[in-house]
């Protein structure tokens, strides 16, 4: 499994769509992280939608509360929280967070591969 992340696209000339769009037509899944901001954003909300109507499999991370979109239904999510002081402040440090989201993301992935291996009918370890 390759994991493809938007962000870490370099490739210089290509517009957002010519990037990311390929990608995600060929994912064999989608991880989507649904924040506040990703729930507001045009991009995350088209991207959720095209990997939605084209039945691509899809790890949805609820992230800080966030509830999940009517169009999921009742399929399974996972949820991710990090605690809060009752200010609102996180208790963990930007660097901590990330790696807690890393990590996440990594099971999400795994999960993913095997889910897809077991629709084939294979087994192994998982790439990740």
């Amino acid at each position: 499994m390759n994991p493809y992340v938007a962000e870490w696209d370099d490739r210089p000339g290509l517009t957002v769509d010519e990037k990311t769009l390929p990608e995600l037509d060929g994912a064999d899944g989608v991880v989507v992280f649904w924040s506040e901001s990703g729930r507001a954003s045009d991009r995350v909300n088209m991207e959720y939608d095209r990997a939605l109507l084209r039945g691509i499999p899809i790890v949805l991370l609820l992230y800080d509360g966030v509830d999940r979109p009517a169009s999921w239904g009742d399929r399974i999510y996972l949820r991710v929280e990090i605690s809060r002081d009752f200010f609102g402040r996180t208790f963990v440090s930007p660097i901590t967070r990330l790696r807690l989201v890393e990590r996440v993301t990594k099971y999400a992935f795994e999960w993913l591969a095997g889910a897809n291996r077991r629709a084939r009918g294979t087994t192994g370890p998982v790439p990740v």
